[in-house]
């Protein structure tokens, strides 16, 4: 029995394939979108199964503070994990988006197993 539903969100290939091979052996079902536009297509469709969002903050059709308010439109109470290789300061614009007690979290790239694993157990609660 799989952990939950995750919707990763990275517009890098070789980040989302290794992210979702990751999250599998973690025991997570995993859905994959490589931009803001495929991600919003998914949350429409499966918005009440997924437990968390993995999304890239530097997307090429919209930027990590847009994305944001979108998937909150669709599901107020998701949790998101940003994940970037810049600069944990940017990450500190998308504090708004936790105003609603929903929890907004952020990981460092390159992150490790462990250190995703450690990121997700913080935000689901196990």
């Amino acid at each position: 029995m799989a952990k939950g539903l995750i919707l990763l969100v990275d517009d890098e290939d070789i980040v989302r394939m290794t992210s979702e091979e990751i999250l599998s052996e973690l025991g997570f079902d995993v859905l994959t979108a490589c931009c803001a536009h495929e991600a919003l297509d998914i949350m429409k469709d499966k918005s009440s199964q997924i437990s968390l969002v993995i999304l890239d903050m530097t997307l090429p059709d919209k930027s990590g503070k847009e994305i944001c308010i979108s998937l909150r439109e669709l599901n107020p109470d998701l949790k998101i994990l940003f994940t970037s290789g810049m600069s944990i300061d940017d990450y500190k614009e998308l504090q708004h988006c936790q105003s609603n007690g929903s929890l907004i979290s952020f990981i460092q790239k390159p992150y490790t197993l462990s250190e995703l694993n450690s990121a997700i157990e913080s935000i689901l609660g196990k």
